[in-house]
């Protein structure tokens, strides 16, 4: 593997990487923690990802069987665990962009609508908690519209930079034998040897900060078709049309 770091020893092995509790393989686990380069990043993370969405498969199965005694599933769930966890994952960064908090805000926003709810069920014989929850509701939907007004700002100045050097959309002439596809967010196109729609697409070179692409990271490709339906204009050749 390239690049391996010196400390890569038996010691390091021992200390480190097997004494950890976790699912990642070594290669996954430098990545992750930034300590070395490695051939094949994208491979690693798509493999991350497949761990971590079985761990919250993993999840859903406890949750919904009616075997596991109530104290198994409150150990398993621990509260100092899940603090842990939300404390990491909900952590502000006044430098991250807006798509890149998007996701935390709608989680906050879950997290506090289910624990009153939770609250809700448990004192439901106290009447005034009813009125305070609805208080709460009618804020986070303000708070809702605020973020939605946000990310419209957001989106169109990533637009707007997309765009700054292609004022109007290209003017694109099909080709006799080889598709063509421009994305209509960045205005980008590809143009060449491209034998199908496939690759007339993936030849695309999308400006930096396209929504495309991060629509596409965000979803880890699993929703590529309904983004390429969204954002991508493909043109057939003369021959085909």
């Amino acid at each position: 593997m390239l690049g391996k770091p010196k400390i890569l020893n038996n010691i390091w092995w021992n200390k480190v990487y097997m004494k950890s509790q976790h699912m990642l393989s070594l290669d996954q686990y430098l990545y992750i923690t930034s300590q070395t380069e490695i051939t094949n990043p994208s491979e690693q993370k798509k493999r991350i990802s497949k761990k971590i969405d079985q761990a919250f498969e993993t999840f859903k199965i406890i949750l919904n069987s009616k075997d596991p005694p109530l104290n198994f599933i409150n150990e398993v769930f621990e509260s100092e665990k899940i603090r842990q966890f939300l404390d990491r994952l909900m952590r502000y960064d006044k430098e991250d962009s807006f798509a890149e908090d998007d996701n935390k805000q709608t989680i906050a926003r879950e997290m506090i609508r289910n624990g009153f709810a939770y609250f809700q069920s448990k004192y439901d014989k106290a009447s005034y908690l009813g009125g305070e929850i609805e208080k709460i509701n009618s804020l986070l939907m303000e708070i809702e519209s605020l973020s939605q007004s946000e990310k419209y700002r957001s989106e169109s100045m990533e637009m707007y930079k997309a765009r700054s050097r292609a004022i109007t959309p290209p003017q694109i002439i099909p080709d006799k034998d080889y598709w063509n596809a421009e994305c209509i967010f960045c205005f980008r196109y590809s143009l060449g040897l491209n034998k199908t729609e496939k690759d007339a697409i993936k030849n695309i070179k999308h400006s930096k900060g396209c929504m495309y692409t991060k629509a596409i990271k965000r979803s880890h490709d699993k929703n590529k078709d309904i983004e390429n339906w969204q954002y991508i204009r493909t043109i057939h050749p003369r021959d085909e049309q």
